[in-house]
């Protein structure tokens, strides 16, 4: 695989994980933590008066959640407009550059390899704003309520963990690179295509019957 073309598991797969990646991971733990923490503090004091209800959901109602989703919505619709000007873009150039077709072919597939990622992520994001639109028209209560809605939010988290599979399907780049990694078996199929063949093609085809050469006889056992 060329230096073009590399994934994440050819570049830390030798050498590991670099420091720098490590320290902001466990960064990003401690303070998940204390937050995970501070929020169970404020549930175990106000627990003891009042109902709580503990969902994915309840980070954002009324006209912030609103905001959120038309943000991200417009954020999404931007970066799919950028993936097909840069598609319609290598299309041009690779159709006035022949000799470049094959660098230009990978770069086809990881295009289209993120755009299935981004709709993807875009139908997850726009799943708790459809929910929180159509459930409240049912008779429910509040605990029903927030049961169906955090059942259906977790068509996110599906959403969000697809991008591996997707990889894996639709990029061969990829593949290759997980095949590898993971000792995977290559499963190769065969496939069959009939050639239409012309008489003159079959005469090529036919092998010559030299009767005075190479002639093999064959000796009967008395």
């Amino acid at each position: 695989m060329s230096a073009n073309k590399m994934t994440l598991f050819d570049i830390y797969g030798d050498n590991g994980l670099p420091i720098d990646l490590v320290i902001l991971n466990v960064i990003r733990i401690v303070f998940s933590t204390f937050g995970i923490i501070f929020n169970a503090s404020l549930v175990f004091v106000t627990a003891k008066t009042n109902k709580v209800i503990c969902a994915p959901h309840e980070c954002f109602w009324g006209w912030a959640s609103d905001l959120v989703y038309v943000m991200f919505s417009f954020f999404y619709v931007l970066t799919f407009i950028n993936y097909v000007i840069i598609w319609i873009m290598l299309r041009w150039t690779a159709k006035n550059n022949q000799n470049q077709a094959s660098s230009f072919a990978w770069a086809y597939r990881i295009l289209k390899t993120l755009s299935v990622l981004m709709i993807l992520n875009l139908i997850g994001f726009s799943m708790n704003s459809i929910v929180r639109l159509i459930v409240p028209r049912f008779e429910l209560d509040v605990t029903q309520r927030t049961i169906l809605i955090h059942a259906l939010s977790c068509l996110t988290n599906l959403v969000m963990a697809s991008n591996a599979p997707i990889l894996f399907i639709f990029n061969q780049d990829y593949r290759r690179a997980f095949q590898k990694v993971f000792n995977l078996k290559k499963f190769s199929v065969t496939s069959i295509t009939a050639v239409a063949i012309t008489p003159n093609d079959a005469k090529k085809c036919t092998p010559k019957n030299n009767n005075n050469t190479n002639k093999t006889m064959l000796t009967p056992i008395n």
